[in-house]
């Protein structure tokens, strides 16, 4: 887990929005590859093991695969990574686009949610096992998405909306029908969905008549 990005993560459990304190028994190059995140509301921790913080248990071996070039391109240009001054998120088989995309895009900072090829983790890759309960970064945290087909119950979909920015991108697998209330959608073809972060409506304000004469 890259340092810099932990003040990004937050506890995933039901309290009030809460960063997370790291603690480290070995690093790397500003990499924590062992140690551990601790939530001060609720005193749960998270091991950090061979870099990944395990939010959930580690996953299943993983394939050395890679998405070839031109489909990583693709979705570079789907995700509308140009500059990139916050973060993204890969979840899942998704994980095979890192290392195009790192070679593409110099300068995307990457979260891996539930990776399944084996990545390499530097200051531009941080990896994550996701908790069932979504995705524990904050509110508005990520300039994009990508979603494979295991990450799209009505949970991460959800979650997917509160961590993204307003016109962050998400790309989801096709079958996925997305509010047009919180989404507009940009592109549709037979794999993938292209949407885009509407903003969210704030609270009504309450307006006031002026005084007659000035307060002061």
């Amino acid at each position: 887990m890259f340092t810099e990005l932990i003040d990004t993560l937050r506890c995933p459990n039901a309290h009030e929005d809460s960063w997370l304190v790291a603690t480290s028994t070995r690093t790397q190059s500003r990499h924590i590859m062992e140690g551990r995140l601790g939530c001060p509301v609720c005193s749960a921790t998270f091991e950090i093991t061979d870099g990944e913080v395990l939010f959930a248990s580690p996953g299943a071996l993983r394939t050395t695969r890679v998405l070839d070039d031109e489909a990583a391109f693709r979705l570079a240009a789907q995700l509308h990574l140009v500059e990139a001054p916050q973060p993204i998120l890969l979840t899942g088989s998704w994980s095979r686009a890192v290392a195009p995309l790192r070679t593409l895009v110099p300068n995307v900072t990457m979260f891996v949610g539930d990776a399944t090829s084996i990545i390499t983790l530097d200051e531009r890759v941080s990896s994550l096992r996701l908790p069932v309960s979504g995705f524990p970064l904050a509110t508005g945290a990520l300039r994009g998405i990508a979603l494979d087909a295991q990450h799209i119950s009505d949970t991460f979909i959800a979650a997917s909306a509160r961590v993204l920015r307003t016109g962050g991108r998400l790309v989801a697998p096709a079958s996925l029908t997305l509010h047009d209330t919180i989404w507009r959608t940009l592109a549709h073809d037979a794999d993938v969905v292209v949407a885009e972060r509407l903003p969210t409506s704030s609270a009504p304000i309450q307006l006031k008549r002026a005084p007659s004469a000035p307060l002061f």
